[in-house]
């Protein structure tokens, strides 16, 4: 048994023992069901409340998916990282600065479903431009190089070369989440 790291899927970022090169795991998308609260006690008639009922769990149900991953690499201090290749993970919309950027860039982050925004594993994804744009409109002077610290609203900002516009990713969600 080894610890390996898993990338994408809803396990990204956990660290388990594996012995294989290969781990199959079972994934049900969330249920999203609004179950109302009881009854009030003082609302209740000697003989209609027995007839009330909660309601059930919205139909159909989520069908699990299958998901392989695979070894397919080390980080830089030797543990194993295990990716997915089939799984295509959500990507929030871009914000593309017309106009005002901070602007787009609150439409960006209010067009993400709850669920996801306040997942810990959400981040922005963008290039170097672009956060030397975001640095200026912030009234950051320094021009300093990004690091694990920076926030944008509240969510840690990640800079890669094929970043691009701004936008929202989360690798525990799917691409077609909520459907």
């Amino acid at each position: 048994m080894r610890q390996v790291l898993f990338e994408g899927g809803p396990y990204d970022g956990r660290l388990i023992a594996a012995e294989s090169a290969v781990v199959t795991v079972i994934y049900t998308r969330p249920i999203l069901a609004v179950i109302p609260p009881d009854r009030p006690s003082w609302w209740r008639h000697p003989l209609r409340w027995l007839r009330w009922r909660r309601s059930s769990l919205p139909l159909p149900l989520p069908e699990p998916q299958q998901l392989t991953y695979r070894d397919t690499g080390r980080i830089h201090n030797g543990t194993p990282i295990y990716a997915t290749g089939d799984w295509a993970w959500f990507r929030g919309p871009r914000a593309d600065g017309d106009g005002d950027l901070y602007s787009s860039l609150a439409a960006a982050y209010g067009a993400v479903p709850p669920m996801i925004r306040q997942d810990p594993q959400t981040h922005w994804v963008m290039d170097l431009d672009w956060y030397k744009q975001i640095r200026r409109i912030m009234n950051c002077a320094d021009e300093r190089e990004p690091s694990q610290m920076d926030r944008l609203l509240g969510i840690e900002i990640t800079v890669m070369d094929d970043g691009g516009v701004p936008h929202l990713e989360n690798r525990r969600y799917p691409a077609d989440w909520p459907a």
